[in-house]
């Protein structure tokens, strides 16, 4: 079995349009060795012009007219003659591919990359105190307070943007279970320039695809979302009922503050329990590590996302 080139002949007729876009056609004969020869190995024959190939037909040529389309067919009903007609063009916008040439494999495509954010609303008293590095000493990081410096009931909120990213990645195949197991995980070291326990990540999603070269892959997203503060749930210390000196409960009406003054309803609470009179900065919260630890560098994405 042999394909072989025979000659070109240069159809005459040329168009050029007000957008300077040309186009040339040229039709070259091939002849095969075999009548049950077809038109794929006809297209594969040596000496023909692959699809992006730049125009050169003899003295003619043209470097900025591009191969965008090929066709073959039978010439004169001879199967073992064949018309091939290539399709030259300035214009690549709607560039055919070569249907011999197989297709970039999806799962070496870089990561896509997204930022972006998401909006909450905070309670205030709190949001802004984490327990493990000790208090700020200012009167927002501890909490909005009335004049007399008594906690507001019900606490206040305020609008808080988060930042999110999002990297997708195309894999061969999945684990439901293992996909899950990400969900609502918080990263257990540095990541990305993010310390321990600040980025939570959204449960992932995955979306099947299919390749002609391939066959069917996955395409799967992994969502990041930030929180400086940490994820750990931070609780204000503070109720009806406190710790006396004697080891001892009392309820908020049934005693006074260290000066004799009437305590109101809801008093904040030291770490073990006792009162804090009101007037006092000092602030206590319990921490509750509601989310789980997961290394986030075995997701084996590259540290240059986003340099």
């Amino acid at each position: 079995m042999s394909v072989t080139v025979t000659g070109a002949t240069i159809d005459r007729s040329a168009t050029e349009d007000i957008k300077f876009t040309r186009e040339v056609t040229v039709v070259f004969t091939v002849k095969t060795s075999d009548k049950r020869d077809g038109p794929i190995q006809v297209l594969n024959a040596a000496g023909l012009p692959s699809i992006g190939a730049q125009y050169s037909v003899g003295n003619d040529f043209d470097l900025q007219l591009i191969c965008t389309r090929r066709s073959a067919k039978p010439k004169d009903n001879d199967p073992q003659t064949w018309s091939v007609t290539c399709r030259f063009s300035n214009d690549t916008e709607d560039i055919d591919k070569d249907p011999n040439e197989q297709s970039p494999n999806p799962l070496y495509e870089s990561p896509d990359v997204q930022i972006g954010g998401n909006q909450n609303r905070e309670l205030v008293p709190g949001y802004f105190q984490d327990p493990t590095t000790g208090s700020s000493a200012t009167s927002f990081d501890d909490g909005i307070v009335t004049p007399a410096n008594e906690m507001f009931n019900p606490q206040p909120e305020y609008d808080v943007h988060r930042p999110v990213f999002t990297i997708t990645h195309n894999v061969s195949s999945i684990s439901p279970s293992g996909m899950g197991a990400w969900a609502n995980a918080v990263n257990a070291t540095t990541y990305i320039g993010a310390p321990p326990r600040t980025l939570r990540m959204i449960a992932p999603t995955a979306q099947v695809q299919y390749d002609e070269t391939i066959g069917r892959y996955w395409r799967v997203t992994y969502g990041f979302e930030y929180r400086r503060e940490k994820w750990d749930l931070q609780i204000l210390n503070r109720g009806s009922i406190f710790r006396t000196s004697t080891g001892g409960y009392k309820r908020t009406w049934e005693a006074k503050t260290s000066t004799g003054g009437a305590l109101p309803d809801l008093v904040l609470l030291t770490s073990t329990g006792g009162k804090i009179d009101p007037g006092s900065t000092a602030r206590s919260y319990t921490t509750i590590r509601a989310y789980k630890e997961r290394n986030f560098n075995t997701l084996n994405f590259s540290s240059t996302l986003f340099q």
